[in-house]
Order: C-alpha cells, then sequence, then structure tokens
C-alpha cells in the first residue's frame, strides 16, 4: 500500500530524538512492504534566526531517506499567535507536497494536529485520510475554544 504520512513531529539530524515514535512506527510499515512516504512541514525559518530550535529548524534537510523512508519537508509561513491560520497553512503546505510522487492509497495525520487540518482537502479530493491522535495533541487543541470546532471538524 502506498502511505503518505503527514506529521509535524519527525525526526531531524539536529533533533534525532524528535517524533522517533512516529520513525519507529513507519520504518516499521514499510519492512512490511508498504511503500511510506513522509510529509513533515516545517516553518520558514532564516538560517541566522537568534533561538536555538529555530536554527535546527532552519537546517533540516528538505529531503532525505532515514531507514529506507523517504521524508519530505516543504516550508510554510508561521505567524505568531495565528494558530488557525498557521494549522490551515500547514496542511496547505502538505498537500502542495502530495502531487510529487505517486498518488498515495491513503494519507494518515500521524500526530493529529496541525496535519487534521487538511481533512477536508483530502475528503474533496477522494483520498481516504486517517487521523492517528495520541492524546496531548488532540486534548490540548481540543481545549482551546478557538481551534476546538476546527479539530472537531477535521475529526469528523
Amino acid at each position: 500500500m502506498r502511505i503518505a504520512v503527514v506529521t509535524s513531529l519527525f525526526p531531524t539530524p539536529a533533533r534525532p530524538h524528535e517524533g522517533i515514535f512516529a520513525e519507529q512506527r513507519w520504518t516499521r510499515m514499510r519492512q512490511r512492504g508498504h511503500d511510506v512516504r513522509v510529509l513533515h512541514p516545517l516553518p520558514r525559518a532564516p538560517r541566522w534566526v537568534g533561538p536555538r530550535t529555530w536554527r535546527e529548524i532552519a537546517a533540516a534537510p528538505r529531503r532525505e531517506v532515514r531507514d529506507g523512508v523517504g521524508v519530505d519537508r516543504p516550508r510554510y509561513l508561521h505567524l505568531p499567535r495565528r494558530a488557525r491560520a498557521n494549522a490551515r497553512a500547514f496542511a496547505a503546505c502538505a498537500l502542495r507536497a502530495l502531487p510529487s510522487g505517486p498518488r498515495p492509497q491513503v494519507v494518515v495525520a500521524d500526530y493529529a494536529w496541525p496535519a487534521a487540518a487538511a481533512a477536508g482537502a483530502l475528503r474533496a479530493e477522494g483520498l481516504p485520510f486517517v487521523v492517528h491522535g495520541r492524546g496531548s495533541d488532540v486534548l490540548q487543541v481540543a481545549a482551546t475554544a478557538r481551534l476546538r470546532p476546527l479539530l472537531a471538524e477535521a475529526l469528523r
């Protein structure tokens, strides 16, 4: 099966332990014979930006192969204090990256938020879409009044 994974948490060379649970899951799916491609959209960050986290994001390779799994990291504009707009930008960025490879048979939002924001567009394209939440990604977003309706719609 061709699986496209959209996630906001996945290891990078500078942050090898961030989202390692996702990497292990998708590496094992590849080992079982599935064609797995990870889309890990990252906010645009200039290399000179101050805090260490942003420098690490800027240094992440746009494309790499980790344990046989192809990882694409397209960039999107992330604005402070704009959670709804940022979730939509993240989702749109992931959707733009989908056509660059074979059409997936299923798209998985691994770590529900903000990837679940792509649900409506994927439904319109007729692509099966699965949202996988681990807990905090759903509970914290659901506790935010402005984000709750967007998440609820995606989960429906």
